[in-house]
């Protein structure tokens, strides 16, 4: 294609894709995970507050994410919906999701019990950058359903930084909720 800006010369020639290398079965059962939501366990359910719900949900095999992260949640028949994952990064048997019941999707996962099951997708999204961080001061602030989702890079900082010494909480999704760390 030409612009107005370059009217002479040969049309450039549109690159020819590398081919591809044939993939891997190990390859194929990883694209399949990001496409098809695997069956995981609700372990436990938590109420929060009265329109807030944390699902412990056990995944079919140890679970790794970062800080930050999220995973889709399904329901058949009902539809999927982001939540951000809402427990410690290390916790590799349990995955918390704190949820609030604000659509159909949402309202249907808090009303899940022990023993159903969800279907799971992810972790997707990119971390929060706690390691840098390090040697300095970290403030976290969120209010009512924001603290959740930062809730992972808490567990971090934690994990990595000893020298913390107050920590105090109202309960997550509630009014107030303070974490101090020095």
């Amino acid at each position: 294609m030409r612009t107005t800006a370059d009217p002479g010369g040969p049309e450039p020639r549109a690159a020819q894709p590398a081919p591809r290398p044939a993939a891997q079965p190990a390859a194929r059962a990883v694209q399949a995970s990001w496409i098809e939501p695997a069956p995981w366990q609700v372990a436990a359910v938590r109420r929060e507050s009265g329109d807030v719900v944390t699902l412990d949900l056990t995944p079919p095999e140890p679970f790794e994410f970062l800080p930050g992260q999220f995973n889709m949640l399904y329901l058949a028949g009902i539809g999927e919906v982001p939540i951000s994952i809402s427990g410690d990064p290390r916790a590799n048997t349990e995955v918390l999701h704190t949820i609030r019941d604000v659509g159909p999707v949402t309202k249907a996962l808090c009303a899940l019990r022990p023993g159903q099951q969800v279907g799971v997708r992810g972790p997707y999204g990119t971390s929060w950058p706690v390691a840098a961080a390090a040697g300095g001061d970290l403030v976290i602030i969120a209010g009512g359903i924001g603290l959740p989702p930062l809730r992972p890079a808490l567990y971090q900082a934690l994990t990595t930084r000893p020298t913390c010494c107050s920590l105090s909480s109202s309960p997550p999704g509630g009014a107030g909720s303070t974490w101090m760390c020095r």
